[in-house]
């Protein structure tokens, strides 16, 4: 009997596929180099979380636990995300030798290409010209609003969909030798790297599983299976579950169930996002239910991750946390088959035969069509606006010593407060830094300042501080809410524009000052280098750092009237 010849072509026209992608989701980004000497993006409080929570897994090895820089310097309390998702970032960087921030932006591009393909993998279970048809709309992965993950830094959340969708693809191998080992497996992952992908997961697989359960007439072998599955997920999860109960189900993400539709805080896809390939999404869905009804649900497994991700998406129609939104990122992945579908049938009512060769090209028509008329390259510009500020922040990172105080005099880029967590210190800043874009802080008595180029020793300062309340653990299963601000007697209630830990402190009572020497802000860009010129004045205050960004004093003498 003849060997049957593995399909060459198939493999090709993948790998282009592949390439295609890779090239959209960070090539054109990065200006074609994989390791950018400076972080890209970072356009949200999140981007430098995130990156803050791997850099401090890298360099400390402790994935439990906050780094102290967020906390005011209190020290043994638990990060609210699991670690999985950044551990395997800083694998990947030690693999691949490239900075963690590239490591990070280049694996997340591989999670969504590998998720697609693995899409693949199920829908040509079911038709394989459908499977093929189902890879143009792909390039909609890295396009407009599908690519806000990337550029506000939601990594967990990136990982835990490719999770998912390795979860529902093992959960459609249920039946085959194994799975339901490797299944526990990814829905521990899921869980570990973003619980609600979890969940969405454990929700899919438990109605997939009542199903065939049932089919089966009760199959205790079935059974056996499931509970198998359970049991691999609690030892991989149980030590996550105090903080999942108290931060996510009880006063989080799913605290926030109000059954009042919700509409989504963030840039997140919409169907219209998809522009005239939402015409074949369409069809593919009349399509489905039509086929489905015919055949009376034959092949209804297939169409099961389409029809439950876009229910899930749109949970918050009846007030489900508004970050179900996210869901949509993923949805060229999730809606790849009816996509497929649609064009499938189309082609099936022409008059003629259609070559196997179509079904190759249609889809790199479509991938072209949309890298030239829907793609767009997103701004290089981020919160780290060129490499002098990045080499700034690092500078203080590993040179100052942690016991000592820096302050952020004034700089345009802080008003996404998670940016301060790059210096790697407690960072204080003044509230000033807030005034392009201001929160609802009364910033009067800094603006009189300002104006009257008046210098004095006292600012309204505070500590940065990333959250309120974080868990500390008392034993393996137990935490407490530790209140951090209470902890350092900093006042966090904002009344009449004051509170959030803001308060008037000594100019010289820090041993480090950053001035921004680039500003949108002539006055304010004016003000910063008075009061930087006056502080030189002193011959214990030197420039210790200093480049086309960052001017970086170094007070010897804390205390004195420096000014």
């Amino acid at each position: 009997m003849e060997e049957k010849k593995p399909d060459l072509s198939e493999g090709i026209f993948l790998l282009v596929v592949f390439g295609i992608l890779l090239w959209m989701g960070l090539g054109a980004y990065y200006d074609h180099e994989l390791d950018y000497d400076y972080p890209k993006g970072f356009m949200a409080t999140d981007s430098f979380y995130k990156y803050d929570r791997t850099l401090y897994l890298d360099e400390t090895a402790d994935n439990k636990h906050i780094d102290p820089s967020l906390t005011g310097g209190v020290e043994g309390l638990e990060e609210l995300y699991p670690y999985f998702s950044f551990q395997n970032i800083v694998i990947f960087k030690d693999a691949t030798g490239l900075r963690l921030y590239n490591s990070q932006f280049l694996l997340n591009v591989l999670y969504v290409i590998l998720a697609g393909l693995l899409a693949y993998t199920l829908i040509k279970r079911y038709n394989k010209k459908v499977a093929l048809l189902s890879l143009g709309i792909y390039g909609f992965l890295f396009i407009g609003t599908f690519y806000t993950g990337f550029l506000f830094g939601w990594w967990p959340q990136i990982s835990g969909s490719f999770l998912l969708v390795s979860i529902i693809w093992a959960m459609l191998n249920f039946d085959l030798k194994g799975f339901y080992i490797l299944l526990g497996i990814m829905v521990s992952a899921a869980f570990l790297a973003h619980p609600p992908e979890a969940m969405f997961g454990g929700l899919f697989c438990l109605i997939l599983f009542c199903i065939d359960f049932v089919k089966n007439r009760f199959d205790l072998k079935m059974l056996k299976k499931g509970i198998i599955s359970f049991i691999i997920f609690v030892p991989l999860t149980i030590y996550y579950w105090p903080i999942f109960l108290k931060s996510f189900l009880l006063g989080g993400s799913a605290g926030g169930i109000t059954f009042v539709p919700k509409a989504s805080t963030f840039p997140a896809p919409e169907f219209s996002h998809f522009g005239f390939y939402g015409i074949f999404i369409a069809i593919g869905i009349i399509a489905a239910v039509v086929l489905l009804f015919n055949s009376k649900g034959k092949d209804w497994k297939y169409f099961a991750m389409a029809f439950f991700m876009g229910l899930i998406t749109y949970s918050a129609w009846i007030g489900i946390n508004e970050r179900v939104y996210q869901n949509s990122f993923f949805w060229p992945i999730y809606f790849g088959i009816l996509f497929g579908l649609g064009i499938y049938i189309i082609l099936k009512f022409l008059p003629v035969k259609i070559p196997n060769l179509v079904y190759y090209i249609i889809p790199l028509i479509l991938l072209f069509v949309s890298l030239t008329n829907f793609f767009q390259p997103p701004s290089s510009s981020g919160l780290v606006a060129n490499k002098d500020m990045w080499d700034g922040m690092m500078w203080v990172r590993y040179n100052v010593p942690w016991e000592n105080k820096v302050l952020v005099f004034y700089g345009d880029s802080y008003n996404q407060h998670g940016i301060y967590s790059m210096f790697g210190h407690v960072m204080y800043n003044t509230d000033w830094n807030y005034l392009p874009n201001n929160i609802g802080y009364d910033l009067s008595e800094s603006i009189a300042k300002i104006q009257k180029g008046e210098i004095t020793r006292n600012y309204t300062i505070r500590p940065f501080i990333h959250h309120k309340d974080l868990p500390k653990r008392t034993s393996f299963l137990t935490i407490e809410y530790i209140d951090v601000f209470k902890l350092l007697g900093l006042n966090y209630e904002k009344i009449d524009g004051k509170g959030r830990g803001f308060e008037q402190r000594d100019l010289c009572s820090f041993n480090y000052i950053i001035f921004d020497k680039i500003s949108r802000y002539p006055e304010l860009q004016e003000y910063n280098l008075k009061v930087r010129n006056a502080l030189l004045e002193k011959e214990y205050i030197k420039e210790v750092f200093s480049n086309g960004w960052y001017s970086i004093l170094k007070n010897e003498k804390t205390g004195e009237a420096c000014v």
